[in-house]
């Protein structure tokens, strides 16, 4: 059960998030996506060739690009016209915790490569996920003022922090924001209620609508990112059979509130979840993997084997060491000139 009692350790910034996403949405979209050639982007760490930590890369269609050399980790892209982003953090190794972990992570995003920080936190912050409305950039996550408080979930906007209510004591966190029109979905954290059950949610502009997986509630269930494409609301999590003695922590989204297993691959009986999700046209893709032991820190996984599904098929992505894989972008492919 170790699995879903994480949300009430502290958070560990040695891996980071889901996640994530733009994609302009408008009239005739589904038409106007079908076979059309796209690059995947998938976001996280890894080790690389020069480092012997996790520092920040991203996969653009399964061929690692390392952004930094210093510990770090990508948690979210977003592209607007010719501009990508992607949220994170990077170690600050100036300070030592008295437990021993060799920085804190301070959050930011790079925008087509250059880094821009974050402020508003006097000790600890990560940036989760990012989006871009217009002329505003959305980055949630949270932040820590002390090393003895609990995180504070929240986002910045153009760079101002603007904190959200806690729903019980202990770590929250910001999975993902969404902006489409004039709504905005956010998905915070999983709630435990008086049966020890976590049950998903989310919230439209300040409403909060439960996600459950089946009716019989035989599962715990926790939501980490968001996609919505028209009237459709994806979110990309993983789920627990709570009377199962298998492998039973299984990858997954809910697509208007009805949950959908991902595909297993043949000879692999490993845990599974989706950290990020992302639709394009008719597409669903959901990046995550599956992982032997327990590494499930706050909100992110270090897969053992990772990689994303594209309508459940499954798609390996190589890397070195156990990388996170927080986030995936889908792009059309630039005309050939």
């Amino acid at each position: 059960m170790k699995q879903l009692n994480s949300r009430k350790q502290k958070i560990f910034f040695y891996l980071p998030m889901a996640v994530f996403l733009l994609l302009i949405i408008s009239c005739g979209y589904f038409s106007k996506t079908e076979n059309v050639p796209v690059d995947v982007y998938v976001g996280g760490n890894s080790k690389t060739s020069n480092t012997e930590y996790q520092v920040a890369v991203y996969w653009k269609n399964g061929e690692m690009i390392p952004l930094e050399t210093k510990p770090s980790g990508v948690t979210s892209i977003a592209v607007a016209g010719n501009d990508m982003y992607m949220a994170g953090y990077y170690i600050d190794t100036s300070v030592i915790l008295t437990k021993g972990d060799a920085g804190v992570p301070i959050a930011g995003y790079w925008k087509n490569g250059e880094w821009v920080g974050l402020g508003n936190a006097k000790y600890w912050s990560v940036a989760i996920t990012i989006f871009v409305s217009g002329d505003d950039v959305y980055a949630g996550g949270y932040i820590k003022n002390s090393s003895d408080t609990n995180a504070i979930p929240g986002y910045w906007k153009n760079g101002k922090w603007i904190a959200l209510p806690s729903l019980e004591e202990g770590n929250a966190y910001v999975y993902s924001i969404f902006v489409s029109g004039n709504d905005v979905y956010a998905v915070v954290y999983s709630e435990e209620d008086d049966s020890g059950i976590y049950r998903d949610c989310y919230w439209k502009n300040g409403e909060r609508i439960t996600l459950s997986v089946d009716p019989e509630d035989r599962y715990s269930s926790s939501g980490l990112s968001m996609f919505v494409a028209e009237k459709d609301v994806y979110v990309g999590g993983y789920c627990k059979d709570l009377f199962s003695n298998f492998t039973s922590v299984n990858a997954g989204y809910w697509k208007n509130g009805k949950w959908a297993h991902m595909t297993e691959p043949q000879n692999i009986f490993y845990d599974s979840g989706v950290a990020s999700i992302f639709v394009f046209g008719k597409d669903v893709y959901a990046a995550g993997g599956y992982y032997k032991d327990y590494a499930l820190c706050g909100h992110m996984f270090g897969f053992d084997i990772p990689g994303y599904w594209k309508n459940g098929e499954w798609v390996k992505l190589d890397a070195k060491g156990r990388p996170s894989v927080a986030s995936i972008l889908v792009v059309p492919k630039p005309a050939a000139r």
